[in-house]
């Protein structure tokens, strides 16, 4: 085991991205910090290309940091090993990811191009107008919060929240 083969911890400390959370060469980070160790090898990827420290607060950089065991390093230990023939690894690419789901991850489901899927509820005039009676205009704004409209009266609400909904044939009769 080589130098290039240690776990540690690092933190982005790049202006702009010490806040950074989601993954990065195959580590989450976390506001900034990784969420569990990585590679050195990849830390030091990661230090060529933004300002990166570990949790000491040494710069991890191919520019500065310094190995023990430098002169006894050949170029299998800089290359990772390769186990899997290049059609296997190929034929992994193609297979869909294992979804790890993270506290806080928000998971978004697409529909197929042809499942069928259930319409968005659509609001009637008087389930509006009782929303109105029990909850005020409060109640109305979260509806229209969600179709993108907004309006300072109840009733120019209703219609706006209509018209949103393709509902505006509706009211052409009252007007």
């Amino acid at each position: 085991m080589s130098s290039f083969d240690r776990m540690i911890k690092v933190r982005i400390v790049q202006a702009g991205m010490q806040s950074y959370t989601g993954y990065i060469r195959g580590t989450r980070f976390d506001n900034g910090v990784s969420v569990d160790p990585m590679p050195v090898r990849d830390a030091l990827r990661l230090g060529a290309a933004c300002a990166v420290q570990d949790m000491e607060g040494r710069v991890i950089s191919p520019n500065y940091m310094e190995f023990e065991d430098a002169s006894t390093i050949t170029g299998m230990d800089v290359t990772p090993p390769q186990s899997k023939t290049v059609v296997e690894q190929a034929l992994e690419a193609v297979q869909e990811p294992e979804v790890v789901e993270e506290e806080g991850d928000e998971i978004v489901d697409f529909y197929d191009p042809n499942e069928e899927h259930a319409e968005a509820k659509k609001w009637t005039l008087e389930a509006l107008e009782a929303i109105a009676d029990a909850e005020g205009i409060s109640g109305l704004r979260e509806i229209g919060e969600d179709l993108g409209v907004k309006e300072r009266s109840i009733d120019g609400l209703i219609k706006e929240i209509m018209k949103a909904q393709d509902g505006a044939d509706k009211l052409a009769g009252e007007e």
